[in-house]
């Protein structure tokens, strides 16, 4: 799923306006664990996928100096909840250190705060 995303992101896959309307739908609420993992205000288009035993997330975050395409697979789950659970977690790890680096300068040093 990555590659697909960071396809459609960059190139030229689709025309500006199917692009955005093409993000603009996976940006939709749906109470993902990946939309879950940032705060709200910061688009986050993604996909939610599932098996028996398995949960999967994958979408693009867009921060506006580092968007980051981010994809989360969990397999032999208990429940689903310990599968969105994790997706969550790791998903706000991710953002933790996307965030810092948007607020870092090429230095690494902290130049804004929240």
């Amino acid at each position: 799923m990555m590659t697909p995303l960071e396809k459609i992101y960059k190139g030229p896959i689709l025309s500006p306006s199917s692009r955005q309307e093409f993000f603009n739908i996976l940006s939709l609420p749906k109470g993902s664990p990946l939309q879950k993992a940032v705060p709200e205000g910061i688009p986050v288009a993604d996909k939610l996928g599932k098996l028996e035993a398995g949960r999967c997330n994958s979408g693009l975050v867009f921060l506006k100096k580092h968007p980051y395409i981010i994809c989360v697979m969990t397999t032999y789950l208990k429940s689903e909840a310990d599968g969105k659970a994790t997706i969550q977690k790791i998903g706000q790890a991710a953002f933790s250190y996307f965030d810092r680096l948007e607020r870092s300068s090429q230095h690494s040093r902290l130049v804004a705060e929240k």
